[in-house]
Parts: C-alpha cells; sequence; structure tokens
C-alpha cells in the first residue's frame, strides 16, 4: 500500500470516527429531544389512523367520488393504453441495442410502495431487470443510471407531495427517459412533463394506492405477453415460502 492509499485510508477512518461520536454525543447529551420525538411520533400515528378512519365514514356515506362505473371505465382505458405502450418499450426485443436492459420506477409516499409493486411485478412475469426507487432520493448513483431512451414509470397521485415529484420527473425526462406517467384524472399538468400518461379515477389520497396499481400490473402483463413469456406460469416462482 503506498502513501497516497494509506492517507486514503486514514481519511476514511477519520471520517467514521468522526461520524460516530457525533452520533454518540448526539445520543447522549439531549434525553429530552428524543422524548419529545417519541411524542410527535405518536401523534403521527394517532393523526394517520383517524384519517384513515374518516376515509371510511365518507365511503360509507357515498362522498367519494369513485364509483364502481368509474373505475371501469378507467381499467378499460388503462388496458388499452397498456397494451399500446408495452409493444415498443418491452416487446421481444434485445435490449442492449437499445443500450438498456432496466426499467425504472419512481413515486413518493404510497406512490413510492406502489412502484415497489409494479417493480416485482414486472420482474416476476416478464423478467426484465425493474427497480423502484422513492422519487425524493434520485440522486448521485441512481441519477447516473437514467439515459437516453430508457423507461421510467413515474406516479404521481400523491397531492401532499405532486409538486415535488413532478420535479424529480423533469430531472429524469432532462436525460432523455421514456418516461411514462400514472395520474389522476383531472391532472393535466403531468402530461406536459412525461411522454405518456394512463390517468386513474381521482379518489382520497390515501385509498389512491388501490387504483394506480392497476396500470402498472397491467403493464407486466402485456410486457410479458409481447415477449413472449408465460404469464400463467412464471418461471422460479415460488407459491409458499419454504426456506428462511
Amino acid at each position: 500500500m503506498d502513501e497516497t492509499q494509506l492517507a486514503q485510508e486514514q481519511a476514511h477512518l477519520d471520517h467514521i470516527l468522526a461520524v460516530t461520536q457525533a452520533k454518540l454525543d448526539a445520543l447522549g447529551c439531549d434525553l429530552e429531544e428524543s422524548r419529545q420525538r417519541v411524542l410527535e411520533q405518536k401523534r403521527t400515528l394517532w393523526q394517520d389512523l383517524y384519517e384513515l378512519d374518516a376515509v371510511e365514514v365518507r365511503l360509507a356515506k357515498g362522498e367519494i367520488n369513485t364509483t364502481l362505473d368509474d373505475a371501469q371505465d378507467a381499467q378499460a382505458k388503462i388496458d388499452r393504453l397498456s397494451r399500446v405502450l408495452a409493444t415498443p418499450y418491452f416487446g421481444r426485443i434485445d435490449f442492449s441495442e437499445r443500450g438498456t436492459e432496466d426499467v425504472f420506477y419512481i413515486g413518493r409516499g404510497l406512490d413510492y410502495s406502489v412502484s415497489l409493486e409494479g417493480a416485482l411485478k414486472l420482474k416476476e412475469i416478464s423478467y426484465i431487470h425493474a427497480e423502484a426507487y422513492a422519487a425524493g432520493e434520485l440522486k448521485h448513483g441512481t441519477l447516473a443510471l437514467i439515459t437516453e431512451g430508457i423507461p421510467v414509470i413515474a406516479l404521481a397521485t400523491q397531492k401532499s407531495v405532486y409538486e415535488k415529484t413532478l420535479s424529480n420527473i423533469k430531472e429524469v425526462k432532462a436525460r432523455d427517459a421514456v418516461v411514462i406517467g400514472i395520474a389522476s384524472e383531472g391532472d393535466e399538468e403531468l402530461e406536459k412533463y412525461v411522454d405518456h400518461v394512463m390517468k386513474v379515477p381521482a379518489t382520497d389520497e390515501l385509498l389512491s394506492p388501490i387504483l394506480s396499481v392497476v396500470p402498472l400490473q397491467l403493464l407486466a402483463y402485456y410486457a410479458a405477453i409481447t415477449r413472449g413469456t408465460d404469464v400463467d406460469k412464471p418461471r422460479n416462482l415460488a407459491k409458499s415460502v419454504t426456506v428462511e
């Protein structure tokens, strides 16, 4: 190991020690602050539970305007668009010729959770490598993976973080990704920044994952169909967990 390597190793160790010391100081010097954080987390949890209960009440009273007919009509539209999109981007092609073998999903909050499900489904039945990322963490190494022509499925149904998600979408679009947006009905802004958009019925923010996962499942389904894989019998799929 030469002198340069030794210096780098020493700097790395110094950084680790400094961060560790800072963490220990933070833990030991302010127990009251830690107690207040726990109380705040409890308040947040109770607020979330209250909001969920309020959604159930609104559903029971018919105050949320997502009817079965609305959902069926939206599903038909999404189904048609999924077939159209799956052919050019996820068809039976040599991905290496297009410079990519990957598909990325991004979203914030509940949209991120739906992104994880979408990426899993695409891998499971079409065998395309797919990864989901929290849109707010789309920096450094992750953003370096976004190149020209790479498909990015961006979910933007959460109103509370909509503007921030839009900013992340602009970032990937600036790197010439092919962006497929998932939005709520009535959203006229997202389509300005994406190549394609699929819309689901507008509903309460807490219920949107039930709807927004549908287009992702359909995209995975048609991707598998166009690539010629057996969607009814995915390879290496275990029906139950038999090992730890």
